[in-house]
């Protein structure tokens, strides 16, 4: 199954409900700093930067 928002692949993990996979996380993180996206962190793991906000949580897309 996908997300809705952003197409990646999701799955349900018991416990935790649905997940994005290649993150293991409910959220996908932006950077305003360089543009990165990934999962949860207080600060952009790719260049260090503190404007990592939430770009969106996780939605089934179930419309298949």
């Amino acid at each position: 199954m996908n997300c809705s928002i952003c197409g990646r692949e999701i799955e349900f993990h018991r416990g935790k409900g649905w997940l994005h996979k290649e993150t293991n996380s409910i959220y996908i993180m932006y950077c305003k700093d360089c543009g990165y996206e990934g999962g949860n962190s207080i600060t952009c793991p790719n260049c260090g930067g503190k404007n990592y906000v939430d770009n969106h949580c996780v939605s089934p897309d179930r419309s298949k």
